[in-house]
Order: C-alpha cells, then sequence, then structure tokens
C-alpha cells in the first residue's frame, strides 16, 4: 500500500503485515506517529534519510545503494 494521506494510515498499518516506509517521515513529521500505530509490525525503512537515525535508534533499514 502507498499512503498519500496521513489519514489512511492508521487502516492501512491495521491491515498490514510488514511495513516498508520511506525515511521522509522524518522529515514530514509522521515518524512517531507510524512507529506508534505499527508497534505490533515489522517496520523497514528505506532510504538515506533515515540512515542516521536508524543507527541511533535500531530501527530496521534498507538501502540497496548505501552501507
Amino acid at each position: 500500500m502507498y499512503l498519500m494521506q496521513k489519514k489512511s494510515n492508521k487502516k492501512i498499518i491495521h491491515n498490514s503485515d510488514v511495513l516498508v516506509v520511506t525515511g521522509s517521515t522524518v522529515a514530514n513529521g509522521t515518524f512517531e506517529d507510524i512507529m506508534a500505530m505499527a508497534s505490533d509490525k515489522r517496520v523497514i525503512f528505506y532510504g538515506t534519510t533515515i540512515a542516521g537515525l536508524a543507527a541511533l535508534m535500531g530501527v530496521e533499514r534498507f538501502c540497496p545503494l548505501s552501507e
């Protein structure tokens, strides 16, 4: 699922087993909300925007173009 509107997040997260989330959530202010709603889900962040925060917080991150 591709989340376009914040109001849809809760329903989509509830119906998902795994979330693959862009690191842009840090920049747009939705990171904390998504993490709270997905506390019982596997969340995989991708991209370079989340690299530093992922390392500091120990959240799972995937980016095929970086280490």
